[in-house]
């Protein structure tokens, strides 16, 4: 096994430390997701699961969070458990990227919205229905449940403006690109629009094989590759298969469409020559996400597929796995000796199949 050179930023440690993870196929990464933006409550996941040993963590493309993570890791951590930072921005319109809209006209205050949403963005008071956007992370739960319309999520498709900013972060040293039609066409006017911010930077692509062409999305895979090969050749392409993307359950059968996408997409990757060639080098990195739990890799072993998956990334779960354990602020947090440990010890229980 050959490990990708080490890398001289900023961020080094944390980054080379992600590296060896996704090389040695111990890789654990806390997903904040496209549209969470609460920055205190990603500061906490954020510090507990570094704790925890987690080597990365991916958060919204927003400067106001990545500042408030990258202070509160550098505060509470040492060095060698500070998770690299990686952020998250969309291709094209995709699930991870969504805003929920309250039409207040419409809302009959039953509050049936309210028990469903895992991350407690909505309240119901006495005369209205509270809705915090800084922590919904567009997960559709509440929208079903709701016996009006008076809920509608929203696709965000930010422009670059909105986005270069916390790309261009100094904190930030991987970027993951999520997309539904993983189209190659696309990719021309999204480097023309962020290829001077990516260069230098570990690159992911997030798609889901199951719902993509392979006509369109192994094109789109070599350009990624391709642009890797010419700016950042001491880094491997990683490419992350969804399944069933923010789930948030523990059972088995969750992460059966993830890997069912991972077998897919391997039996179109095994009819490419140059796309088996960069995987079997590890130039090419493949992990999991959607529906992704502590029953993973068990399966991920049944399947056949040990040697070809470095690790899952685990967004819904993994925040609730700690929930009941966090508090009001970071600070709050740390100054909790017992409930700090506890928070570590759920996230380690939570990691230890993975590394």
């Amino acid at each position: 096994m050959t490990l990708a050179a080490p890398i001289t930023t900023a961020n080094e440690a944390a980054l080379n430390s992600s590296l060896a993870a996704l090389h040695n196929q111990q890789w654990f990464k806390l997903i904040g997701g496209g549209s969470l933006t609460d920055a205190p409550l990603l500061a906490q996941l954020a510090v507990v699961y570094g704790a925890a040993g987690c080597p990365m963590v991916d958060l919204s493309c927003d400067v106001g969070v990545i500042d408030a993570v990258e202070k509160a890791i550098h505060h509470y951590l040492p060095k060698e458990q500070r998770p690299a930072l990686m952020v998250s921005l969309p291709l094209d319109p995709d699930p991870h990227f969504a805003q929920l809209e309250l039409k207040v006209d419409d809302c009959i205050l039953c509050g049936a919205c309210v028990p469903v949403c895992p991350v407690e963005a909505l309240a119901l008071e006495p005369n209205e229905l509270l809705v915090n956007n800084h922590r919904c992370y567009g997960c559709n739960r509440c929208v079903p449940v709701c016996p009006t319309d008076a809920l509608i999520l929203h696709p965000l498709h930010p422009n670059a403006q909105a986005l270069l900013p916390a790309l261009n972060h100094p904190a930030v040293s991987a970027v993951e690109i999520h997309t539904t039609r993983a189209d190659a066409a696309l990719w021309p006017e999204f480097v023309a629009s962020f290829g001077d911010a990516l260069q230098g930077k570990l690159l992911s692509l997030c798609f889901r094989p199951s719902e993509a062409d392979p006509a369109l999305y192994v094109p789109l895979i070599q350009a990624c590759y391709q642009f890797t090969k010419r700016y950042t050749p001491q880094l491997p392409l990683v490419l992350q298969l969804d399944g069933k993307p923010m789930t948030g359950s523990s059972d088995p059968c969750a992460s059966l469409p993830a890997i069912e996408g991972a077998q897919q997409f391997f039996a179109v990757a095994n009819q490419s020559p140059w796309l088996t060639q960069a995987i079997a080098s590890q130039h090419m990195i493949i992990t999991l996400s959607g529906g992704i739990n502590a029953h993973t890799p068990p399966l991920v072993q049944q399947a056949g597929l040990t040697a070809d998956i470095a690790g899952g990334g685990l967004g819904t779960v993994a925040r609730q796995a700690v929930w009941t354990h966090l508090a009001d602020s970071i600070e709050a947090l740390w100054a909790d000796e017992p409930q700090r440990l506890a928070a570590i010890r759920e996230a380690k229980r939570l990691m230890q199949p993975f590394v």
